[in-house]
């Protein structure tokens, strides 16, 4: 809250509010990864303003709530101020390191791309900035169209070493030769506070119901993931050493890691089972816990 225009007036003018549950910050600190989206959208009442969020990941690949602001508008300062709360709600210092990912959006958005980059900076001097792979595939689509582009496109995002992603991209070349809050942006901001607030609860219980569904180390998402690696592990003849890093940069032993423990395993050698090298972000007792 501020002083309104009238100096001499006792009434106080509502400019910015930023919301932080201790629980949800504290789970998010459990899941282990240093990597944040953030957004803004516009608030749809006669009052103009803007909410900002920011949303991790969790173990089971799901969007996880961290904090949200209403603020008058989307601008250095405004993001300044948010990510500054943010990181004390961290306890991070300006030199702590995270990944921030954010929207990429066309011309009239430009500005305000660079105002969130500029706070970033400013607040997290040793951030690193990217985009999301979906908004830079919209930005794409009135050149290059059809699936053929998209799926090139996705494969040389999900690549984990420098070789393997310029081989993606010569391949995209030679081809071309040949964060649920928007239901609250309508609503009174008080309304709108509580439809957030109320969003995350229900969001809590409907995980919760689906880990009390769940057997097994892993959590849904890893589970299927790790049983198509197992299954590429089982198909495989020969050992090979793993080149590309995907374990190091996953949490994930790659196929290459499973086939040879399975080997040790048939040789007597007592190597444990291929989930126990997972990373922890993706056991089911983590996500619990989260």
């Amino acid at each position: 809250m501020e002083p309104c225009w009238n100096p001499g007036s006792p009434t106080r003018q509502f400019r910015r509010i930023y919301v932080c549950f201790a629980s949800m910050m504290g789970g998010f600190k459990m899941i282990g990864r240093p990597l944040l989206g953030v957004d803004g959208c516009f608030m749809k009442v006669p009052i103009p303003g803007q909410i900002l969020s920011a949303v991790g990941i969790d173990g089971n690949n799901s969007i996880y709530p961290v904090c949200y602001a209403l603020v008058e508008a989307e601008t250095t300062q405004s993001w300044k101020w948010f990510l500054q709360l943010l990181r004390d709600d961290l306890r991070c210092t300006a030199d702590s390191y995270f990944t921030f990912i954010s929207d990429r959006q066309k011309e009239y958005f430009q500005f305000v791309l660079q105002g969130l980059i500029q706070a970033m900076l400013a607040v997290f001097p040793n951030v690193e900035h990217k985009f999301y792979l979906r908004h830079i595939h919209e930005n794409m689509k009135s050149k290059w169209r059809g699936d053929v582009y998209k799926n090139l496109l996705w494969l040389a995002g999900r690549k984990t070493s420098n070789p393997y992603f310029n081989k993606a991209m010569e391949e995209i070349k030679t081809t071309e030769r040949a964060i649920q809050i928007i239901g609250a942006r309508d609503k009174p901001i008080i309304t709108c506070l509580e439809f957030i607030r109320e969003y995350m609860t229900k969001r809590i219980v409907n995980v919760k119901k689906l880990q009390a569904k769940c057997m097994g180390p892993l959590t849904p998402h890893a589970t299927e993931v790790f049983d198509r690696i197992k299954k590429q592990a089982s198909e495989m003849s020969v050992l090979m050493v793993d080149t590309d890093k995907k374990w190091d940069l996953t949490g994930m032993p790659c196929k290459h890691t499973v086939a040879a423990i399975w080997d040790m395993s048939k040789n007597s050698i007592d190597a444990g089972i291929p989930e126990e090298r997972v990373s922890d972000v993706y056991w089911l007792s983590t996500w619990k816990k989260v």
